[in-house]
């Protein structure tokens, strides 16, 4: 298939450049320091905005939640911080719409009790131009927005944490756009200990402060380090680690019992330069800012034979926030010291140093052992680690990571206890896949180099995108501009993508691109200057469709698109949930461990330029049942849980194709409407089925009438089979009882 062919030359290309994904700092701020045009209608025009719904959470038992997270050993998890609430329906329709002149505005408050704080977690996500979404605090100190760049493929938004009992949520839009907005509220978590700084729970008094003398030496490795909290509820540390080709790409290492997954990594949340101003403060008094965040990741790899997760920053750390990247040696030999660069209990950042030999040896083993996955601290010298330590790394006396931390039993308590550090050495190649090791994100150019030097990134150009529409009708032309500033130099490269496929559509500053399918995503250009140090910025578009029904055409099955040999029930004719016009089709009811999947053979006879694209949606046991979309035999999709309609686009080389769209079950459990949509199918020429449009054609495919879209050509012959079926059971029924069986 082209499309994985162009893309992975792309994603070669793009590797030799110096990364940078987007021009907007992210940090948390008071209501009153944000501009007037960027705050929220409801404050803009209080008098004309009602009061937003309250809905009140649950109150929490604090006490029963601490002692239950403090009896979690260590290395077995993040360290927790809130506990998320189980609601029986969608929380989104607690809120209520209203409009302001040209703005419709969406609110809802949320109110909790007695949490310490709360977060939110957002899915199936998708912001037109001109949306925002804002969160506020109760008291307006603490103020985010996202607007549609941050319109992502895993289509989540995971917000920091606000240390306040109330959460205000509003979503501005154009009035025209709203149809096209979708967010649903997919996690709330209340906090049971602080964020900041727990009293009850606070780090030991033999942590060191970062900003101490001792870290002196370790100025650039303290920059690379951050706190992050996954799935709204829980804390790790990790750090932005170097590549051998120095490209600024923002990977991050962590540990995999952190819980790190596919799943899971587009709710990590990213604090940097979280650290005590002064040298003597104790937890207590320590005044760590936390408004530096970013949120969001792709995974990459994990393993846990040696404990370790490699994600992906949805874009790289600003500027302003003056990150590194951290170096790493992969030799096999253990260090003669070490000094590690830590969050304990989640708190301030601290610094610890071993001034004695590590040992290679197995997780919780003190018996050394050349082929072990770990490097033992036998006891630290100075500092410690704590439950929130967890991914952290430790470095040599070459400035240079060589593991990650597991757990131990070491803190101010007991400062003679050792710890476990997954070794870099055996994360390199992992279990022997990309999703397991580090090496084929590190040096994807094979270089063979075992150790790498920390570097503090390039200056990346600055970039705004416009688009001259926010909506397109199918078979448009989008005109679209870049402007850039800053970098190295002037001599800018432009690239543009227009459907968020990894494949080049057009150079130039101003590029323009016809749309011959649905779409509902961003259009992204890569800027880069000459010394190859790039920046991506992107911009929503929407294409619609004002005409005739696309698919299905007269609301039956196309011609030709038949039930699968191994399909257990036919996909049918819907009209409950659409993406355009007023049908759509629906894969068929059937039961765990079976498959509903219709399919249609296609003659692409274009020399090029050939492609299938169609918009989807499920309602599934997330992780469990899948929709599945397969060319030639090959998955080139896989969807699962509570998505929302989303278009997808693949090209096709010249020739016969087989095309099947398939809803697949494991053997237990279902969730939702257990079921999936497509709809908006163009690429391919649909010829209107001739009746019969409830069902998916014969399972079997092997109607010779032609009439793909119907299970049998008349009602006479299915009675006919339905009646000889009935009666060769009955036959052997009665034989298996005069068998006694």
């Amino acid at each position: 298939m082209r499309k994985h062919l162009t893309y992975c030359f792309l994603i070669i290309s793009l590797l030799s450049l110096s990364w940078s994904s987007s021009t907007h700092a992210e940090r948390i701020v008071t209501m009153d320091a944000l501009p007037t045009e960027q705050k929220p209608v409801s404050v803009r025009y209080k008098s004309l905005v009602n009061d937003a719904p309250v809905y009140r959470l649950p109150k929490l038992n604090i006490n029963a939640l601490n002692k239950a997270a403090s009896a979690k050993k260590p290395g077995t998890g993040p360290f927790e911080f809130a506990k998320p609430v189980a609601f029986k329906s969608s929380i989104v329709d607690k809120g209520v719409w209203s409009e302001v002149g040209d703005t419709a505005v969406w609110q809802l408050t949320l109110q909790s009790i007695n949490a310490k704080s709360l977060n939110v977690g957002f899915d199936n996500v998708f912001l037109p131009q001109g949306a925002v979404i804002y969160l506020s605090s109760g008291d307006m100190k603490q103020v985010v927005r996202f607007d549609d760049s941050y319109n992502k493929e895993h289509g989540q938004i995971w917000t920091p944490v606000f240390n306040h009992q109330k959460l205000n949520i509003e979503v501005n839009v154009p009035r025209s756009l709203k149809q096209h907005t979708r967010f649903n509220i997919k996690s709330v978590n209340q906090g049971f200990r602080d964020f900041n700084a727990n009293a009850d729970l606070k780090s030991g008094d033999c942590n060191i402060n970062v900003v101490c003398p001792q870290g002196d030496n370790w100025r650039d490795e303290i920059r690379s380090v951050a706190r992050f909290v996954i799935n709204g509820s829980g804390l790790c540390t990790g750090t932005l680690i170097n590549s051998a080709v120095n490209s600024s790409r923002p990977y991050f290492i962590t540990a995999d019992h952190c819980g790190i997954t596919q799943g899971t990594a587009p709710s990590l949340v990213f604090y940097w330069n979280f650290e005590a101003s002064q040298c003597d403060m104790n937890t207590n008094e320590a005044d760590g800012q936390l408004e530096e965040f970013q949120s969001g990741s792709s995974f990459r790899a994990a393993w846990g034979g040696s404990d370790f997760a490699l994600v992906e920053l949805d874009e790289k750390p600003d500027n302003s926030f003056q990150t590194h990247w951290a170096g790493w040696d992969i030799s096999e030999s253990a260090p003669n010291s070490a000094v590690a660069i830590h969050h304990p209990s989640g708190h301030e950042k601290r610094i610890s140093f071993e001034n004695d030999s590590l040992t290679i040896t197995q997780y919780g083993s003190s018996a050394s052992n050349a082929n072990g996955t770990h490097l033992r601290v036998g006891a630290w010298d100075e500092g410690t680690t704590e439950p929130g330590s967890s991914g952290s790394a430790i470095w040599n006396a070459d400035k240079r990571m060589v593991g990650t931390l597991t757990g131990g039993g070491a803190s101010c308590d007991a400062p003679d206890e050792a710890d476990w550090y997954g070794r870099m050495a055996v994360h390199w190649l992992g279990n022997n896949t990309a999703a397991t090791q580090l090496k084929v994100w590190l040096d994807p150019n094979d270089t063979g180099v075992t150790s790498v030097d920390g570097f503090d990134g390039c200056n990346a150009p600055t970039a705004q995108v416009t688009l001259d529409a926010a909506t397109l009708e199918l078979g448009g032309t989008l005109n679209a501009s870049v402007t850039a500033s800053g970098g190295s130099d002037s001599n800018y490269n432009f690239s543009w993508d227009f459907n968020n496929d990894g494949v080049e559509d057009a150079a130039g500053e101003n590029a323009s691109f016809v749309y011959d399918y649905f779409y509902q995503g961003n259009v992204t250009a890569v800027v880069s200057d000459s010394t190859n140090c790039a920046v991506s910025v992107s911009s929503s578009i929407v294409v619609t469709n004002s005409g005739d029904e696309v698919f299905t055409a007269n609301g039956e099955i196309p011609e030709g698109w038949e039930s699968s040999a191994s399909s257990n029930a036919p996909w049918q004719i819907n009209s409950d949930e659409t993406y355009e016009g007023s049908v759509s089709l629906k894969s068929g009811t059937i039961n765990d461990e079976q498959t509903s999947a219709i399919q249609t053979t296609y003659d692409f006879d274009q020399s090029s330029g050939n492609f299938i694209s169609f918009a989807v949606k499920t309602s599934s046991e997330q992780g469990f049942d899948f929709f599945k979309f397969y060319i030639d035999n090959q998955e080139m999709l896989s969807v699962s849980g509570n998505s929302d309609w989303q278009t997808y686009r693949f090209d096709l080389e010249p020739g016969i194709h087989e095309l099947r769209w398939s809803y697949e079950k494991d053997e237990s459990v279902s969730e939702g409407s257990d079921t999936a949509w497509i709809d908006a199918v163009t690429g391919i020429t649909l010829e209107a089925g001739s009746g019969g449009g409830n069902d998916g054609g014969d399972n079997g495919g092997n109607d010779d009438s032609g009439d793909g879209d119907r299970l049998n050509d008349s009602g006479g012959g299915t009675i006919y089979w339905v009646l000889l079926l009935l009666i060769s059971s009955l036959f052997i029924k009665q034989l298996y009882r005069q068998k006694g069986v």
